[in-house]
């Protein structure tokens, strides 16, 4: 299907999480899904795009620009999961942080992460 990864050379780690669900489902959009769940296992950046927190106006922008995606005629929802549940993302967190490429796109999973994937799913 499609995914991307990234690295920010921001400090962070709460405004890296939203900017990775922004990019993610822009992707999504952008490659003709209509019907999406985007999951993510950092309870603050579920909070952050889902609350009314006082923290929010420090990234008020991401969090403007996921809500506009939100509006787009589809059927997306976001969704807080358990982090040993979520070890594709973690891995790919990891090799983009070891990369020098600041975003990529993936048409195809490489073998290293598609076994990843398959153990996400059986969890």
């Amino acid at each position: 299907m499609g995914g991307c990864s990234g690295g920010l050379r921001e400090i962070c780690i709460l405004r890296c999480e939203p900017f990775a669900i922004w990019k993610g489902l822009i992707l999504a959009w952008d490659k003709g899904f209509r019907q999406v769940i985007c999951e993510t296992d950092s309870l603050d950046a579920f909070n952050l795009v889902h609350c009314e927190l006082s923290y929010v106006m420090e990234h008020r922008d991401l969090v403007s620009k996921i809500k506009d995606v939100e509006l787009l005629p589809w059927s997306m929802r976001i969704t807080l999961i358990q982090r040993s549940a979520n070890n594709a993302a973690d891995y790919l967190a990891k090799q983009a942080a070891s990369s020098q490429l600041p975003y990529r796109e993936w048409s195809d999973p490489s073998y290293d992460i598609n076994l990843v994937i398959q153990q996400d799913c059986i969890l």
